[in-house]
């Protein structure tokens, strides 16, 4: 009787070692976020685009290990480069992901659901490992304008709102975003903090400080 017991004991175990061996590591993500984003807008209304560019910087000795540095954006942006310290690298449509992928293990849950409105899109490690300087992330990217809706003054306004992820949002910490929006004269923004006309175009300044957990609005207004 204690031979059989011994022998499924070693049985056992060597099944568990088979296990051990086949079961692949999970891949490990942390969310890639910043202090301050600079985020470059410029509408036409014409073909009813925007096209955007946002910067922001993060060190690569703070970083933490991981195989993937990501964030989100909306699924209505197409992003069409980005570039780390001005050179161009690849990115990743990242699906399938749980919370339990992310370190530390992210808080938003309905951010990695298949019916959410907005891209997980990851960097490979790679592109951060020999960086001993800060690195410089510039997204271009562009998007259909939201349809015009009239307020209760009968004003025309576009909103956007930084809940669904207009750019990179940091929903880890507090950030500032600084908006630079060029568009036309015809146009105004709520809430700018500076305005500078010239001939029919004009360049609008304004600065949010963004919570994790709140959503910030740009409105956008026609005359």
């Amino acid at each position: 009787m204690r031979r059989v017991v011994t022998i499924l004991l070693l049985i056992s175990s060597l099944m568990g070692i088979l296990h051990a061996q086949e079961e692949p590591e999970q891949l490990k993500f942390r969310l890639l976020t910043a202090n301050e984003y600079d985020l470059s807008l410029s509408i036409s209304t014409v073909i009813n685009r925007f096209y955007a560019n946002v910067e922001f910087s993060v060190n690569p000795q703070q970083m933490g290990e991981a195989d993937f540095y990501s964030f989100f954006i909306t699924k209505m942006a197409y992003v069409e480069r980005i570039k780390i310290n001005g050179k161009a690298v690849d990115f990743h449509y990242t699906r399938e992901l749980d919370p339990r992928h992310f370190e530390p293990e992210l808080e938003y849950p309905q951010l990695l659901s298949p019916d959410a409105d907005i891209y997980c899109i990851s960097l490979d490690q790679k592109h951060f490992d020999q960086l001993d300087q800060p690195a410089v992330i510039s997204i271009d990217y562009k998007m259909v304008l939201p349809d015009w809706t009239v307020d209760n003054t009968g004003r025309q306004k576009i909103e956007w709102q930084s809940r669904d992820f207009f750019y990179p949002k940091n929903v880890l910490s507090t950030s500032r975003l600084n908006i630079t929006l060029l568009t036309t004269i015809f146009h105004s923004v709520e809430a700018a903090d500076n305005v500078q006309d010239s001939g029919t175009m004009r360049k609008i300044y304004r600065s949010i400080v963004e919570y994790p957990a709140l959503n910030a609005t740009l409105t956008l207004y026609k005359g």
